[in-house]
């Protein structure tokens, strides 16, 4: 009985550390989808006769 629940309590930090790396790894990738031509790179509005 014992090995069985020390089995489901690696299985389940194993479960939790690949729930928090794919968390990182999409939060680091992803893009938010903007219009063309909005705004520059950094936020800032677009210059004056652009």
């Amino acid at each position: 009985m014992k090995r069985k629940r020390s089995a489901a309590l690696i299985l389940l930090l194993v479960a939790l550390v690949a729930i928090i790396a794919a968390g990182f790894y999409l939060g680091v990738t992803h893009q938010e989808a903007r219009p063309a031509g909005a705004s520059t790179p950094d936020g800032a509005p677009p210059a004056p006769g652009k």
